[in-house]
């Protein structure tokens, strides 16, 4: 969980003087929360003429995590060996529209496809520029066949994945969290360059990945693995948690396996492939219905979505011989499989 960092947050502490007391006192604060740093308004106090400072927090990053801290304030005397200390509960609270957002991009491709190699190209810009907090990316290679047995590219996962999302088979075509697509090459009057079209690509791109990265989540995904290398096979566990009521009436949970870094010479000229699908991993693992991911229903029988709740799920997967292990991800992401709204992802 994130809270608001975009404004201070003030403490008051009064000093009550005993025994007559008189003179400076000045003031230090120890157990912050992290990412903040103290200062005193005013920083000292004059007794008994002024009696009452305030603690700021300012945060020192974007993020500051939300909880309950118990900040420690120590007041010191100017003259004399005479200090006290105090303690005070400070809460942050979460902020919506501060929780991370990290797009999804759903790319159809395929080894003929001229074009496609812009796509890819683009990809490999935005994932480097912005970084998997921002953005991360699947590619479903279709109708290219010609690449098995090895490196085998195309599943039927993604083929499964183009009917069950368009209507057409026109590609390139990315889907941006499941609603927003680009489809084609955006070109403008006249001939363009190969360069210029890789350009253009790129800009529509980052464009709709800015966009879609502002939009507000009230899904957060947490999720641990354990990968026992020798026989190829692993468990993922994944935890959602619904901060707020969500307007979704049948959202789902998805494990896409992906791999990067593939040789291989396409028809299309494009020698090394990233983001590649290479299985949707669920608990029966039946490759009729993974595509579709698992729906999210809680033990009361109830389906996730509203303020609190907390979803979990285990899931067993085994990677090929094949797989390059150095080069394998998982993308978890929650989808709404009516709307098609991809609420959250991560790598």
């Amino acid at each position: 969980y994130v809270a608001s960092a975009d404004q201070e947050y003030r403490i008051p502490i009064k000093v009550i003087p005993q025994n007559g007391f008189k003179g400076i006192v000045t003031f230090s604060a120890l157990k912050l929360p992290k990412n903040t740093v103290p200062t005193f308004d005013p920083p000292s106090v004059n007794l008994p003429k002024t009696d009452t400072t305030y603690l700021i927090l300012k945060p020192t990053s974007k993020y500051v995590e939300a909880g309950e801290y118990t900040v420690e304030v120590r007041a010191d005397a100017a003259k004399g060996d005479k200090s006290h200390k105090i303690s005070s509960t400070f809460v942050f609270k979460q902020k919506l529209d501060l929780v991370p957002h990290t797009v999804l991009g759903e790319l159809f491709t395929a080894t003929w496809c001229i074009n496609c190699v812009h796509s890819h190209t683009a990809m490999d810009r935005l994932y480097e520029e912005l970084g998997k907090e921002t953005v991360t990316f699947i590619e479903y290679y279709v109708e290219s066949t010609k690449d098995h047995p090895v490196p085998r590219l195309s599943w039927i996962e993604s083929e499964q994945r183009m009917k069950w999302y368009m209507s057409n088979k026109g590609i390139p075509c990315m889907f941006f969290d499941g609603t927003d697509y680009l489809q084609g090459v955006p070109t403008s009057e006249g001939d363009v360059s190969f360069a210029e079209k890789a350009e253009n690509m790129y800009q529509s791109y980052r464009e709709k990945v800015i966009q879609k990265s502002k939009e507000p989540s009230a899904v957060t995904i947490s999720v641990r693995s354990i990968f026992d290398s020798q026989h190829r096979m692993g468990k993922v566990h994944a935890s959602i948690n619904a901060l707020d009521n969500l307007p979704y009436k049948n959202p789902h949970i998805y494990f896409a396996v992906v791999e990067s870094n593939i040789p291989y010479v396409a028809v299309n000229k494009d020698k090394v492939h990233h983001f590649v699908l290479r299985d949707f991993v669920t608990p029966k693992n039946d490759n009729k219905h993974d595509y579709l991911g698992v729906q999210m229903k809680l033990p009361s029988g109830d389906t996730f979505g509203t303020k609190g709740d907390v979803y979990e799920l285990d899931v067993d997967f085994t990677l090929l011989e094949y797989f390059n292990l150095a080069n394998i991800s998982l993308v978890v992401y929650v989808q709404d499989n009516v709307t098609k709204k991809v609420l959250q992802s991560s790598t």
